[in-house]
């Protein structure tokens, strides 16, 4: 919500739909846990996802002028197998291999005037901007005081 209402405010709203989507696909990925680990749960998958933008802004482009209709239902199918395999490896490669996959049919039928590249900035800005709050704001599940970790200390003491 907030990186659209920044960019709106800036009188760029386009610039803040990749920047919103970046946030709420971040926000998904935020799983109970530490706050380290999080880092990775959340991080990586938006790695995964700003690619999946950034290609699927260049796939429509992809092939001989007109034949779109016919070349783009196949490499978003060929990139729909390599998410899978991706998908197979593990929860936080599930995410990006999700990630990956939905990034770029959005990125594929999404016109806005921003470029592949800068999409892809904006939606890593975004997921920066909800990482940054998972790390910085204090848990609401704990009491004693405003930075405490999420299961860390208890983790290590034993």
């Amino acid at each position: 919500m907030v990186p659209l209402l920044v960019a709106v405010l800036a009188d760029r709203p386009t610039a803040g739909v990749p920047a919103a989507l970046g946030a709420m696909f971040a926000g998904i990925n935020d799983r109970p846990g530490g706050r380290r680990s999080s880092v990775s749960r959340v991080g990586v998958p938006a790695l995964a996802g700003a690619a999946g933008l950034l290609a699927g802004s260049l796939l429509p482009a992809a092939g001989p002028p007109g034949a779109g209709v016919f070349v783009l239902p196949v490499l978003l199918g060929a990139l729909g197998l390599l998410a899978g395999a991706l998908s197979a490896t593990g929860p936080v490669a599930s995410a990006c291999g999700t990630q990956l996959l939905v990034a770029a049919v959005i990125g594929a039928g999404m016109p806005l005037p921003e470029s592949g590249g800068e999409r892809a900035l904006l939606f890593l800005a975004g997921a920066g901007w909800a990482l940054s709050l998972r790390l910085v704001l204090p848990s609401h599940r704990r009491t004693g005081g405003p930075f405490r970790y999420d299961g860390e200390r208890e983790a290590v003491a034993g």
